[in-house]
């Protein structure tokens, strides 16, 4: 691989761009008919840059700059710098169709004649929902991209998803009705990922796979509250052997992406069991459990003698906890009780309300475990981790329990220390245009099998390129040979994304 060149004067390029759809539905994506605000940050990998300016165009037909200038001032050597005082402002067209990509250049400019430009996509409308299966060790359990787990939507016909299958080779011993993440904002204000295709929080971003990945099957999404501007960055691992093969870890990182600080709130997992059951007349119950705080786990178990459904199931925190708690069913979430609305989650969720005996009868339990409370400035995260797990008996449950909080301690504590939010492959060029040589660089969060290549006008491949794919930034140097003057395409594929950065060569 050839070196890098030493850098002779500015190399202003983009590094990342920040959607604020004030104007719209607070989910940080382009929405047809929307008004937004961009904030661009540029870094600077060359000598130091005065007097930045940098003017943004697009050939799409959909796109309308309002505001298309922005002053970034000084930037010195490795700066990075945002236009958050002097954003972008566009609109998109109404009749633009979901999903259509959006190409954006910049015009960077700066003292002494220097004058390049960069290139940046995004795509019109909210992320596909969709859900995957971990099933690779001795439980089945479904995540998606929208804060619902165990099922897609556990009262839609079909649900769609696997529950909590706890051994996996059962595959019928479901004991998972729906798991859901809550932020809790305040008394009316709790957001979740219940009701399927109309969760409150919504995905920005499919659900890709790590491998290899830190455990034997990584999967992570980002989703958000639109509302309060509250990303979440969901990470969960599961192994294929024991002692490590009773549970899933659910890492969530938050992320408050407002201009504002968001004050005492809280995080929860809520998780509703419905393990045994039958109809006599009505429903009878045998689901008990209980919360236990001082090792902040929740279980469940089937209370009848001989159980049908044998397994002890629930929740552990993996990071400290504010509380936990069951919660009865009857009373505090069926439409003939108090209906499971904000302020009853909320209730729970602060302490007002709180059981922790759940084994005196059997009923129609679920449990939650709380963390928090929280304040993030803006660009401010923090993170809260949670198992769900079986074991054969309650002491199978509670070494289970203490082996997930073994494991995140051992495999996942450590890289995410290192890397508290894993960045999205990236793609830049420098220079562009360019008359001789071009350092193309790359960025990637896991290692996956990759191609880098560039592209003649006509969309024929011209060079494949050699790279690297440890997990980092990364960079290659291209020297046209027998290629004329023209546009170029250089693409990276990595996974399951695609990126393409346009090159002008002049000899």
């Amino acid at each position: 691989m050839d070196a890098t060149p030493l850098a002779t004067s500015p190399a202003v390029r983009f590094n990342n761009v920040a959607v604020y759809d004030t104007g719209g539905d607070g989910d940080h994506r382009l929405d047809a008919g929307e008004t937004d605000e961009l904030e661009v940050t540029l870094k600077n990998l060359g000598l130091p840059a005065s007097s930045v300016n940098a003017t943004l165009t697009s050939p799409s037909p959909y796109i309308t700059i309002t505001d298309g200038s922005s002053s970034y001032g000084s930037i010195g050597t490795g700066e990075m710098k945002s236009n958050s005082t002097d954003h972008f402002d566009i609109t998109v067209s109404s009749t633009c169709p979901l999903g259509q990509e959006i190409e954006f250049i910049l015009n960077i400019t700066a003292s002494g004649s220097y004058s390049t430009y960069d290139t940046f996509n995004l795509n019109v409308g909210t992320a596909l929902r969709t859900f995957i299966d971990h099933d690779i060790g001795n439980v089945l359990y479904t995540v998606t991209n929208f804060g619902s787990f165990g099922f897609y939507d556990p009262v839609a016909d079909p649900p769609q998803g696997t529950g909590f299958v706890y051994p996996a080779e059962s595959e019928t011993l479901n004991y998972l009705f729906g798991g859901y993440f809550f932020i809790g904002y305040e008394y009316e204000n709790v957001v979740t990922g219940e009701n399927g295709r109309e969760s409150e929080l919504v995905p920005t971003d499919l659900i890709h796979s790590s491998i290899p990945g830190i455990s034997d099957q990584d999967y992570w999404t980002y989703f958000i509250d639109p509302d309060n501007q509250m990303e979440v960055y969901l990470h969960t691992y599961a192994w294929a052997s024991a002692p490590n093969n009773d549970f899933v870890i659910m890492l969530f990182r938050l992320k408050n992406c407002s201009r504002s600080t968001i004050s005492n709130f809280y995080t929860a997992y809520y998780a509703d069991w419905d393990i045994h059951y039958e109809y006599s007349g009505g429903p009878v119950w045998y689901d008990k459990g209980r919360y236990d705080p001082t090792n902040e786990w929740a279980y469940m178990y089937d209370s009848d003698s001989p159980p049908d459904m044998p397994a002890y199931v629930g929740l552990a925190g993996l990071t400290p906890l504010a509380r936990g708690s069951m919660v009865d069913n009857e009373e505090h979430v069926y439409p003939t009780g108090m209906g499971w609305v904000d302020t009853v989650k909320y209730n729970f969720m602060s302490g007002a309300f709180n059981i922790t005996d759940a084994e005196s009868d059997g009923k129609d339990w679920s449990m939650m475990l709380v963390s928090g409370p929280f304040t993030l400035a803006p660009d401010g995260e923090t993170r809260v981790v949670y198992a769900i797990l079986a074991g054969d008996n309650l002491t199978d449950f509670e070494n289970n329990a203490e082996a997930a909080r073994d494991a995140y301690t051992t495999y996942v504590l450590d890289v995410e220390e290192e890397n508290l939010t894993p960045e999205k492959p990236a793609l830049s060029v420098y220079p562009n245009p360019f008359n001789a040589t071009v350092r193309i660089s790359y960025r990637i969060n896991r290692e996956t099998p990759l191609e880098l290549a560039i592209y003649n006008i006509l969309g024929a491949k011209v060079k494949t390129l050699p790279v690297e794919n440890s997990i980092g930034e990364h960079s290659v140097i291209w020297q046209p040979q027998d290629a004329t003057s023209g546009i170029y395409f250089v693409r990276l594929r990595t996974g399951g994304n695609v990126l393409t950065k346009k090159m002008v060569y002049l000899k």
